[in-house]
């Protein structure tokens, strides 16, 4: 596949400075593609942690990679803006009337949602669905049925018959705690002070949209600012940037600091947890790995910077969490790591039922223990290098290993193969994060053929410029082409 570039029609070269100049001139902040339509109103769609930080962190490495001093500037007119887009700024609330010093993203990350009314009377019932924009009720005699629609009027799911009896069979809350992870990912909670058994009549139900400030969003987007205050600390040359530095990393302690109520301990270690009744699909449960591991890295890097060792503890205890997930794979090529996407001491990867019931909104969840995809394991590969860097738990063999999770496991078994596994660990199909690739070049420096494989798969796959991530892999694999 081809791509335009100065109106010529030519394959992008994925370490080449000159092609990093014009794609990045092409997507100027990934705001305007067609992934992120108009910044103004993307802003809390995840264009943020997702585009905009990873466009700022690609300057970073083309600084270290040429030393041109442009992209530090570029990096500070790009970290301004994102410093202006903060909920305490644009007077943004989240979805409890709350405007933080961070960043709240909505659709399609948060469950919208509705209370539905007796006419007259008491909410009765409030429904989330994380991707549907309203819901037709029909009414039966004794029961009621849901049919979802997105935001582009089509139906996705059908729910039938349900009650709000709390004994039935049927009961709502019961019923779509059992649909678990299927579409339409709906949720409901039953008010008990309603004065009728049945709805009334069928109507149509719009489901509002919510907001919420995930901490793997916030890590994101610290990572970035920190990044940059690193560097400014550990290069004596780059002195004229330290009045920046020093207030990125304030404003970055500050939106960690929100996060501290999401902080929760157990015998695994450190983890975040998504807040009690959040409008997100795992409300008051364990987050993601990669979340905590996002918010890791962002410790990781404080403690470099500040030297506070209260940054170190609370880096080593998500990192001690993630290993407590890892598996060995072994093979003769070398042994390799492999992890799933929630930690396996946590209720969603192993499921809760009714007597141990965790959230308001659902009475049971049967576990989702799938693996993670490769585009989510960036960011544990990335918080580990750096833990390895800083002597936190993980040292040069355990990079080894995740280095040989990208070459055993998820390519394909031929040197001149292209084929690129969906998950860690070999499973899920192929090639749908191939423009993940070019970031798992970090890893280049502890397997020999690690930077050509990534080098060839994005030169051959040629993938769609329309996410940051393309960008920053091509600054990685510059940055690493000759380490």
């Amino acid at each position: 596949m081809k791509r335009y570039i100065d109106c010529v029609e030519q394959p992008i070269a994925y370490s080449d400075v000159d092609s990093f100049d014009r794609c990045d001139a092409l997507f100027p902040a990934y705001q305007n593609s067609p992934r992120y339509q108009a910044a103004t109103e993307e802003r809390n769609r995840g264009s943020i942690a997702w585009g905009a930080a990873l466009v700022a962190r690609s300057y970073l490495l083309m600084f270290k990679t040429t030393k041109d001093e442009r992209f530090l500037r570029k990096f500070i007119g790009h970290a301004e803006q994102i410093l202006l887009s903060r909920d305490s700024l644009m007077g943004l609330k989240d979805y409890k009337g709350y405007s933080g010093p961070v960043w709240s993203s909505g659709r399609p990350y948060t469950t919208n949602s509705n209370v539905i009314q007796e006419v007259d009377g008491p909410g009765i019932l409030e429904v989330r669905s994380k991707n549907a924009s309203y819901l037709k009720i029909l009414q039966g005699e004794s029961s009621f049925s849901l049919e979802f629609f997105d935001e582009s009027n089509r139906s996705f799911g059908v729910i039938e018959n349900v009650n709000l009896d709390q004994t039935s069979e049927r009961y709502i809350t019961k019923v779509l705690s059992e649909q678990n992870w299927k579409q339409p990912l709906a949720a409901a909670k039953v008010s008990q002070d309603f004065s009728r058994e049945n709805f009334i009549g069928t109507r149509a139900i719009e489901l509002k949209e919510n907001f919420y400030t995930a901490a793997v969003e916030t890590g994101q987007i610290c990572a970035s600012l920190l990044e940059f205050c690193q560097l400014v600390r550990m290069d004596a040359n780059l002195s004229q940037y330290e009045s920046y530095a020093q207030r990125y990393t304030e404003i970055s302690v500050e939106a960690l600091n929100y996060h501290s109520k999401d902080i929760c301990t157990d015998e695994s270690g450190i983890y975040i947890k998504i807040e009690n009744d959040a409008p997100y699909d795992f409300e008051s449960t364990d987050a993601p790995l990669n979340h905590t591991l996002s918010i890791a890295r962002c410790f990781i890097l404080l403690y470099s910077i500040t030297n506070e060792a209260k940054y170190r503890d609370l880096s080593e205890g998500m990192i001690k969490h993630f290993v407590h997930s890892l598996s060995v794979a072994k093979s003769d090529i070398g042994d390799s790591y492999t992890w799933p996407y929630f930690s396996v001491a946590g209720v969603n990867h192993n499921g809760y039922d009714v007597t141990e019931r965790v959230s308001d909104w659902r009475t049971s969840r049967i576990g989702y223990p799938r693996m993670e995809d490769i585009s989510h394991a960036i960011i544990a590969i990335e918080a580990c290098v750096d833990a390895a860097k800083a002597g936190i738990i993980f040292r040069e063999s355990d990079l080894k290993m995740f280095a040989n999770t990208f070459m055993n496991n998820i390519l394909d078994d031929t040197d001149s193969g292209t084929l690129v596994s969906n998950y860690v660990d070999g499973s899920g199909g192929f090639n749908k994060y191939v423009n993940a690739i070019g970031r798992w070049g970090i890893l280049s420096p502890w397997h020999a053929g690690l930077w050509d494989r990534c080098h060839r798969i994005m030169n051959d796959a040629q993938p769609e410029l329309d996410h940051a991530t393309v960008l920053y892999g091509m600054a990685t694999l510059m940055h690493y082409r000759n380490i």
